[in-house]
């Protein structure tokens, strides 16, 4: 292998070794077919970025008001260790099949240069009527926000960029001096996640709702930004807070933003179509987007998915069960990679086969019945086991074979 072929990627899993196999759903032009393994589709060539692409920027060559409490809703992701290095192995193939739609067509960002410029106006405090349950704004954080990013307008170039991602989605970027090209990106890359939850999970966005991320500029402005709103960003690189609608990404490096602000935005999209849901459906669809690829080859463009190969010696993922009754566990330190990697590892596997994207289907259609309340812990376990059977293979043998499959 040559050392082109070899690449750094971030991992926060702790002393555990990934190599990469790829799960891929293909998009084609009209004329475009093919015959291989890969799904293909057709007239959705417009849907994937006209400019180029480089690899440091991830891509390749209510009516009724509910009475039940809403509990803050967090999530961070992780900070990983030192990259290591990884080695690409051959793509998985899939029968995963997305069929065409027609997209819309995003108009050109609004951009404010932010020096002194409030980001918010009153009525952005209003209380937001999401899938018949009111989300209460936390003002005094909003407020909050709102300073901090004042404050850092006069010591540093910010600049406000939004995008109509689709009639019903805007995306707001708040950061420093990021590449447009790394923007349009990510906005592809949304467009892209919300076809695949359309079409494979009939989850569509029937509300005007708004995706906020504010990239800082560096490790220590995270943190010094997440403690100054009295939250823990301790061992984190990105957080979403569903109380104030808002995402915050640390920059390392232009790779690592653009994995850690896809991972978040997910985060922000699952609340707007599912709600509320269990740390390991959501951290693991997370987990799986955020190594979405956009390549062109002979003039079709492909989206990949890479899946985790893990070498023998290292941790084994906990089994389904296990990880569904490991809910209570997430804010444990000692456990949290650990946890991540299985939700990554069982999404991935459920993604590897057309019964399991069913069943992640049923997963996702039964948590967005009440997206004020997550499914117990019984209800996940119940709707798994009951389907998890009919895939062509376990979980433990699919672990098996990925492991057997890593190449050096």
């Amino acid at each position: 292998m040559s050392n082109k072929q070899w690449r750094y990627r971030k991992t926060r899993y702790i002393g555990a070794l990934v190599a990469i196999g790829t799960l891929y759903i293909a998009f084609s032009g009209p004329a475009d077919k093919t015959n291989n393994n890969n799904s293909t589709i057709d007239n959705t060539a417009q849907f994937l970025p006209s400019v180029g692409c480089k690899d440091s920027e991830m891509c390749d060559n209510s009516s009724t008001q509910s009475t039940l409490p809403v509990e803050t809703s967090i999530t961070a992701l992780p900070a990983p260790p030192p990259a290591i290095k990884t080695t690409e192995s051959d793509f998985i193939p899939t029968d995963t099949t997305i069929s065409p739609v027609d997209l819309y067509e995003a108009p050109p960002p609004v951009i404010i240069q932010l020096q002194g410029k409030a980001l918010f106006k009153e009525v952005d405090f209003a209380n937001q009527d999401i899938h018949q349950c009111t989300i209460e704004f936390d003002r005094q954080s909003v407020v909050k926000i709102n300073q901090i990013i004042e404050q850092m307008s006069y010591n540093i170039t910010l600049k406000k960029s939004s995008y109509k991602i689709q009639s019903g989605l805007t995306l707001n970027i708040i950061s420093g001096a990021l590449t447009e090209s790394f923007n349009e990106i990510l906005v592809h890359k949304i467009q892209t996640l919300l076809q695949i939850y359309r079409q494979s999970f009939a989850l569509n966005l029937n509300k005007q709702s708004e995706i906020n991320l504010v990239i800082l500029p560096s490790q220590e402005s995270y943190q010094e930004f997440i403690s100054q709103l009295s939250l823990d960003a301790t061992n984190t690189q990105g957080l979403f807070w569903a109380r104030s609608n808002y995402a915050f990404v640390a920059f390392r490096d232009t790779e690592q933003a653009a994995v850690t602000a896809f991972h978040e935005a997910v985060h922000a999209i699952n609340f707007s179509l599912v709600g509320l849901q269990s740390r390991w459906s959501n951290e693991g669809l997370a987990e799986l987007f955020e190594n979405m690829r956009v390549a062109q080859v002979n003039g079709s463009y492909t989206v990949s998915l890479k899946l985790p190969y893990l070498q023998y010696n290292q941790t084994t993922p906990m089994d389904f069960q296990n990880l569904v009754y490991a809910e209570n566990q997430w804010g444990d330190i000692n456990q949290m990679n650990h946890l991540y990697s299985s939700a990554f590892s069982f999404v991935s596997y459920l993604f590897s086969d057309k019964k399991g994207m069913s069943l992640v289907s049923d997963l996702l259609q039964e948590e967005s019945l009440n997206p004020c309340l997550p499914l117990s812990m019984d209800q996940y376990f119940q709707m798994i086991d009951e389907q998890v059977y009919y895939l062509p293979s376990s979980f433990d043998e699919w672990i098996i074979k990925m492991t057997n499959n890593l190449n050096y």
